[in-house]
């Protein structure tokens, strides 16, 4: 992500009142530019920097938001930014 992406995923979190924290960039960018990821890929990618808690209370914000979207595959998901990024 480059400091313009930043910048706006910054707006989109303010415009509904969260802030963009340590926790919120690293899970977002360990999803940009990245093919859809199931919960297990993204908590081996942000091991060590997310714990297992904020990654799922922050994928549910995201959500919220309409900055990712959750793909069904069968009775499993995984998760992808959304366009409005």
């Amino acid at each position: 992500m480059n400091k313009q992406d930043v910048e706006l995923l910054r707006t989109a979190l303010k415009s509904h009142g969260q802030s963009l924290t340590r926790a919120r960039l690293t899970i977002c960018e360990a999803l940009w530019d990245h093919e859809p990821q199931t919960m297990r890929q993204l908590i081996e990618r942000t091991q060590g920097k997310v714990n297992r808690a904020s990654l799922y209370r922050t994928i549910e914000l995201f959500e919220k938001l309409g900055l990712v979207n959750r793909i069904y595959i069968g009775w499993k998901y995984k998760i992808e930014l959304s366009d409005t990024l």
